[in-house]
């Protein structure tokens, strides 16, 4: 009998001793290995697929993120999948996904929370990590000028970032190189940099090399020099000819531009000459000045003036018009530029300003003054030089 009786209190511990282990696992919440989203840099509006790779013995219930738009103005609660639907490419290998989450322009970014259960009702939550969204890449060169041997190799080096931040490398991002007859493809490393190799052509002289990163809708271009020579030789050239002001009002009018040069040894006492060639005036000289251009890469900013009235009118720009200078190529050294000036607005009648008291005044000081300063001008036409 007294067996009997102590038969139930034997049977508690073995019940602890199969009940406990179960007990411990029910308590375990999944285990997040890793979290993602794709593409790594998202340029809105394109959708993005967010990943999490989970595991749990007692097998994974579901997956959701939270997906709120920095700054915080909208959350998506999108579920992700481990089925072979919705972006998921392999049903139950642990990876879930979710292939078609929104992005937006009008914020730089979102976060990214991450909650799982398992099939006992145990979770885990991940705390925000950040996507940034962008809408440029910023391509940057080590050196704007290369030399080489004719026929030899050579090589350009640079940078490639989104926004111009140098934690968001433009990595995997490729990058076209090209100078006349070689070209080469890279792909932007990790760090954000990227080295191409190519041959300089057979002949001396000065070419372009042009570089171009582009991803997806993204692009960036620069341009650099190569020097093609063996023997130190300079090689003069015209850069960014304009006007001071895009189509300035008639007047005084400035003619602005870099005399370059893109050669290996400095040219001295360069000969520059301005001059308005348009058909509408006689041609007169602008500028006659000397400059000296270090090598390479050197520049020196010119400025010519001169006074014009409404119309469109060319320059043409000169740079060893003497030829003086031996040089790597003595076909850069020339260029024109044709531009508008526009008429200056005619002055308000007085009489259309009648009633408003003070402003009748001014306005007929001003148009006395626009008079006065077209007839000066008129009668003090600029010299050769372009002085009034």
């Amino acid at each position: 009998m007294r067996m009997q009786a102590l038969a139930p209190l034997l049977l508690v511990p073995a019940l602890i001793m199969v009940l406990a282990p179960t007990a411990r696992a029910d308590t375990s919440p999944p285990e997040v290995l890793d979290r993602w989203w794709e593409p790594r840099y998202p340029i809105a509006p394109e959708t993005v697929a967010l990943y999490a790779r989970v595991s749990d013995p007692d097998g994974v219930q579901t997956v959701g993120a939270v997906w709120c738009y920095v700054p915080a103005y909208l959350c998506q609660y999108p579920p992700l999948y481990d089925d072979g639907t919705n972006g998921d490419a392999v049903a139950g290998d642990g990876l879930w996904t979710n292939g078609s989450v929104a992005t937006d322009g009008r914020v730089i970014g979102a976060s990214y929370k991450l909650d799982a259960f398992d099939t006992l009702g145990n979770n885990v939550h991940l705390d925000a990590i950040y996507a940034l969204f962008v809408d440029s890449l910023n391509l940057t060169l080590e050196s704007a000028f290369v030399t080489a041997a004719p026929g030899q190799p050579f090589s350009i080096r640079g940078t490639a970032f989104y926004e111009e931040n140098a934690t968001a490398p433009a990595e995997g991002v490729s990058v076209s190189v090209s100078v006349s007859g070689s070209s080469q493809v890279v792909a932007v490393a990790a760090d954000g940099t990227f080295t191409a190799t190519l041959t300089a052509p057979a002949q001396e002289g000065a070419y372009t090399i042009t570089v171009t990163a582009t991803d997806r809708g993204l692009a960036d271009s620069k341009e650099a020099i190569l020097a093609a020579t063996s023997t130190p030789t300079p090689d003069l050239a015209i850069g960014n000819l304009r006007t001071s002001i895009p189509e300035p009002v008639e007047g005084p009018v400035y003619i602005r531009f870099d005399a370059r040069n893109l050669g290996t040894k400095a040219a001295t006492n360069v000969h520059v000459l301005v001059e308005l060639v348009s058909t509408a005036v006689p041609v007169r000289t602008l500028l006659d000045d000397r400059v000296a251009v270090a090598g390479y890469g050197g520049s020196v900013p010119v400025i010519a003036e001169t006074s014009l009235d409404g119309g469109t009118y060319t320059v043409r720009v000169s740079l060893d018009s003497e030829d003086a200078v031996g040089e790597l190529d003595e076909t850069n050294n020339g260029e024109e530029f044709t531009f508008t000036v526009r008429d200056l607005p005619e002055p308000t009648s007085p009489l259309a300003l009648a009633g408003v008291g003070g402003g009748v005044v001014a306005a007929v000081g001003a148009a006395a003054g626009v008079l006065l300063w077209r007839r000066r001008r008129r009668q003090n036409a600029p010299d050769g030089h372009g002085k009034g």
